[in-house]
């Protein structure tokens, strides 16, 4: 397993998380039955969701830059990072200077980052992609010092 590529702990799907704790802390005797019919109601949904999945996982490229500036960082994205790095850094009026987007939203994504380490509902493999993402991003815009 990849432990870089687990979801936040709050972004995991509700009933799972509760099926997953009960089975883990033997609260439920069923707990296994109860998982195992949750896993088949996935695989029946998952041939009729089609991209609807896709679409829900796209949706976040329809927020602000700094919005997605935050998600990447957050959810360890690299496939947008430096065009919206760049996109950020050419609003003049919001980010005067490259110095200001590392100050804004490149420290907000940063900051959620820790604050979900520091809860406990991320892993360290978890925001070390973020860090990465942070790190190509701080010397993206470095480059546009004078």
């Amino acid at each position: 397993m990849n432990a870089g590529c687990l979801p936040v702990y709050d972004d995991i799907d509700k009933d799972l998380l509760q099926l997953c704790e009960d089975l883990l802390w033997n609260r439920d005797p069923e707990g296994t039955e109860k998982l195992l019919a949750y896993a088949d109601g996935l695989k029946a949904r998952g041939a009729d969701k089609g991209g609807a999945a896709d679409a829900k996982d796209a949706a976040w490229r329809e927020a602000t830059v700094q919005e997605r500036l935050k998600h990447s960082l957050v959810k360890g994205i690299d496939a947008f990072v430096v065009e919206d790095t760049e996109e950020a850094r050419q609003d003049k009026g919001r980010y005067p200077r490259p110095l200001n987007v590392i100050e804004g939203p490149l420290m907000a994504g940063m900051s959620v980052v820790g604050d979900l380490f520091g809860a406990g509902k991320m892993f360290l493999p978890q925001v070390k992609a973020g860090k990465n993402n942070f790190f190509s991003l701080t010397l993206t815009t470095i480059l546009h010092f004078r």
